[in-house]
């Protein structure tokens, strides 16, 4: 259900509902959508309906506007019921409601926005090092009142340098872009992946002692190291440190982890180092 009602770019050419109320910024309330006349330009996109076995007949939409006017998007409310459970028209009454729900809705979703940017990384899309510090916070608390372990991999690419040189920056941001989402979808969806700075990334991994941690490793290691780069092929060198196994503090992870990825660079690259 998630990805058959996943978001779609609605282009505001076409003639649909939320097109129509997109550009006018009315509020529309239709006591049955499949009246309106095909030609009408705020006619009903039946879509949505087909692809699901649904049929929408009452429709209320609404503005999705933050307090500066900026448009968002829209917001539908569809089918009213009555205390029969029978579809009725939205009572004019609950206009006003639903404007005031689609104001605070918009905030929301900009203040969603604006967090997003203050904890991702603008190039590659993963999550910033500030974000990475403030889990990691958490997490070790976490383990220090449930004793549940927590894992973190420093992952560092080899010769990086050598793209910038040979290819150009742009080559390098390339290079990057494709190896956070290598990362990203070879991770479990609860595993922090963050560009920790530079060419070196990180993986923070809850509920994870350290063999779980250093078969991840080796997995990415692996992964990366056969993935056809458009400028060639890349090797990555990783460290893995976990609390309570390696560390007595959560403070102490990032350092462990440097130090082990350090000695993995030190034996030749490509390859993972636990202390």
């Amino acid at each position: 259900m998630k990805s058959r009602l996943q978001a779609e770019p609605l282009p505001l050419s076409e003639t649909s509902l939320a097109g129509h109320v997109a550009l006018t910024r009315e509020v529309v309330n239709i006591p049955d959508v499949y009246e309106i006349p095909p030609d009408r330009p705020n006619t009903f996109s039946r879509q949505l309906d087909a692809r699901n076995g649904y049929r929408t007949r009452s429709i209320l939409v609404v503005p999705l506007q933050d307090p500066l006017g900026n448009l968002l998007g829209v917001l539908e409310l569809i089918n009213a019921l009555d205390e029969r459970n029978r579809v009725v028209v939205f009572d004019p009454d609950y206009e006003d409601l639903a404007r005031s729900l689609a104001s605070l809705a918009a905030v929301a979703i900009r203040n969603a926005e604006l967090e997003d940017l203050s904890f991702k990384d603008g190039l590659t899309g993963v999550y910033n090092r500030r974000y990475l510090m403030l889990r990691m916070d958490e997490e070790t608390k976490r383990t220090a009142r449930s004793g549940q372990p927590v894992s973190l991999v420093l992952i560092d690419v080899d010769h990086f340098k050598e793209i910038n040189d040979e290819f150009g920056h742009s080559a390098g941001d390339e290079a990057l872009k494709e190896i956070s989402r290598l990362l990203v979808k070879h991770s479990r969806g609860f595993t922090v992946i963050t560009r920790f700075g530079g060419d070196e990334f990180a993986g923070l991994l809850v509920d994870t002692p350290r063999t779980g941690a250093v078969a991840y490793a080796e997995r990415l290691k692996e992964v990366i190291g056969r993935h056809a780069f458009r400028y060639g092929p890349l090797t990555v060198s990783l460290g893995v440190a976990c609390l309570p196994e390696d560390v007595a503090a959560g403070a102490d992870l990032v350092a462990t982890a440097d130090k082990a990825l350090y000695e993995a660079k030190r034996l030749g690259r490509n390859r993972v180092g636990a202390l």
